[in-house]
């Protein structure tokens, strides 16, 4: 039979390749979003295009969400892979899986309300709040939540 360590170490390996494809799906998607502008693309080209993007804030706008929530993945895969020793629940697990909840908050926060405002600032120079609600987001920020709310009550 497996032990529970190798199984968990074998998921935590697995949730951090799966981060790593995410981290290239979405530098795939934003490289798909840009070379939308140029239909016959060429290397040197879209190496140009790219390098303007990285300037522009929307672009960056658009990653803070992504990246947060695949940051919380990170660390989660991170908590698979070093948990089932001995002492594997000490106060160093019980601090990652709060940053974990934290994380997911600010993902879920920035994408229905940091991200939406920011792009109205910078596309028409309006400062007001927009909240846009969508599941897939308010789930992340209920989870991060829950997760925080547990070692509050505790």
């Amino acid at each position: 039979m497996f032990k529970l360590r190798s199984v968990l170490k074998f998921f935590g390996l697995v949730s951090k390749l799966i981060v790593l494809l995410m981290i290239a799906a979405l530098l795939k998607e934003r490289y798909d979003s840009i070379s939308m502008v140029i239909p016959a693309l060429r290397w040197d080209t879209a190496l140009a295009l790219l390098s303007l993007a990285l300037h522009l804030p929307l672009f960056w706008t658009s990653m803070i969400a992504p990246l947060a929530l695949l940051i919380a993945l990170s660390l989660a895969s991170d908590l698979l892979f070093f948990s089932g020793k001995a002492a594997s629940f000490d106060t160093a697990t019980h601090a990652k899986i709060r940053r974990i909840s934290h994380l997911l908050i600010f993902a879920g926060g920035a994408a229905l309300i940091l991200v939406p405002t920011l792009e109205l600032y910078i596309l028409s120079g309006k400062l007001d709040l927009v909240v846009l609600t969508t599941p897939g987001d308010l789930g992340v920020v209920l989870i991060g939540l829950l997760c925080r709310a547990y070692y509050f009550f505790k």
